[in-house]
């Protein structure tokens, strides 16, 4: 149950997923430490990918000159 309810960001974005269309994929899951450290790397990757991205945009943003405004 606690699974499903981590689907709760795809509940409100819908459609409506109901527990019955999902129980099969949750009960099937497979666990392991290479599956854990594959997730986590992931993760990590994706954390440093998004920070880079806003470090670039925060460096670019001081490169570009201001707007002109005409204060006449």
């Amino acid at each position: 149950l606690s699974m499903y309810i981590s689907f709760f960001p795809q509940l409100i974005a819908g459609p409506i997923v109901r527990y019955q269309t999902i129980e099969t994929e949750i009960s099937k899951r497979k666990h392991s430490l290479k599956l854990v450290e594959k997730g986590i790397k992931t993760n990590v990757t994706l954390i440093f990918s998004a920070a880079q991205a806003l470090l670039a945009a925060k460096a670019g943003a001081s490169f570009v000159p201001s707007p002109v405004t005409d204060t006449s």
